[in-house]
């Protein structure tokens, strides 16, 4: 149970960054490379002597980052942003430094810990992926022509044995870069387990008809990805001549815990038992104590400073024109992006 706790502690902890993705990738560059500062004017002048002297930030424009999450209210924050936005050149810009932190995403390359991990050896494993046909719609008529798509999947045998059980994570709104790793490898490890992790259809390149245009994102449901999993098992325990009776187990958190949730549920025949770590089956509208939590834990200053950075991107994007670009543009996001989308990135 200890365990469990432990898990859901984790998860939650990444749910929690990854809906945060517009404060955390200005937070993320800015506190990582620059100094403190009291206030705005203090960081904003800091940031143009530390650019010019090629010391501490990266750019000038990162720097200046810096001053916009030391201001305490939108509309000097705003300010700042638009000074950033006067050079060429973009914050988040590529900027691969050594194999492991050549595979950050952009927007973490450039701070004090990517420079400091550049030239520290990574143990990365090399994940090769496999890909299986999955049917297109699981639930088309019968007479229906049966259409496939490829979907990538990855698989981990260094610690099975045969007749051992299969440790099966559930793919979900994101690609899959390799096989289950971290306590779901240590528990393989303990029990002899195959690891195995299917790409959600429509992320990465399991993507149905090649294409996601409106009139088919019909297949993206949650019934057909339950389906790909049931089908996946069935044809992956052929393939592999897996023993009979070989027991199989269900691993997810957030939007995949509550796939593991369901997928017993749906298919209770085709797995032993499920882990749903911090599983989302009861979906609330207006979640507001989410942002409440998120405030207490991380503290009033840097509650503010997340607060001012909102509010600046708010303005800007409303300000329309060269502004609203520039600031969806930091997040490789088209000016055309609907308002709607891009804050709910």
């Amino acid at each position: 149970w200890l365990l469990s706790v432990c898990v859901c502690v984790c998860v939650c902890v990444c749910v929690c960054i990854y809906t945060m993705a517009t404060l955390w990738r200005i937070a993320l560059a800015a506190l990582c490379c620059c100094g403190p500062a009291t206030d705005a004017a203090t960081a904003a002048a800091a940031a143009e002597a530390a650019a010019a002297n090629g010391s501490r930030c990266a750019s000038r424009e990162e720097c200046l980052c810096r001053a916009v999450v030391a201001d305490s209210t939108g509309d000097e924050a705003y300010a700042l942003l638009q000074r950033a936005a006067a050079p060429a050149g973009n914050l988040f810009s590529e900027n691969p430094m050594g194999s492991y932190v050549g595979s950050l995403p952009s927007w973490a390359r450039q701070g004090q810990a990517a420079r400091e991990m550049s030239w520290e050896k990574v143990d990365r494993e090399e994940a090769q992926p496999f890909f299986w046909d999955a049917p297109v719609d699981h639930f088309a008529p019968p007479w229906e022509t049966k259409v496939t798509f490829r979907q990538t999947y990855f698989v981990k045998e260094d610690y099975y044995a045969r007749g051992g059980p299969v440790f099966f994570e559930l793919g979900g709104e994101g690609p899959i870069q390799g096989p289950p790793g971290g306590f779901i490898a240590a528990l393989a490890k303990e029990r002899q387990a195959m690891l195995v992790q299917v790409e959600h259809r429509f992320y990465g390149g399991s993507v149905p008809n090649g294409n996601v245009n409106t009139s088919n994102l019909k297949l993206l449901t949650v019934d057909q990805a339950l389906a790909d999993y049931a089908a996946f098992i069935d044809w992956f325990s052929k393939e592999k001549q897996l023993p009979a009776g070989t027991k199989w187990f269900a691993f997810g958190g957030s939007y995949p815990g509550a796939l593991a949730s369901w997928f017993r549920a749906a298919y209770p025949e085709k797995t032993v038992g499920s882990l749903s770590s911090s599983g989302v089956v009861n979906s609330i509208f207006d979640f507001t104590m989410f942002d409440i939590h998120i405030a207490r834990a991380i503290g009033p200053e840097c509650a503010a400073a997340n607060r001012a950075i909102t509010a600046a991107f708010e303005k800007a994007v409303l300000a329309r024109g060269a502004q609203e670009e520039y600031a969806k543009g930091l997040f490789g996001c088209q000016q055309s992006m609907l308002d709607g989308d891009f804050f709910y990135m």
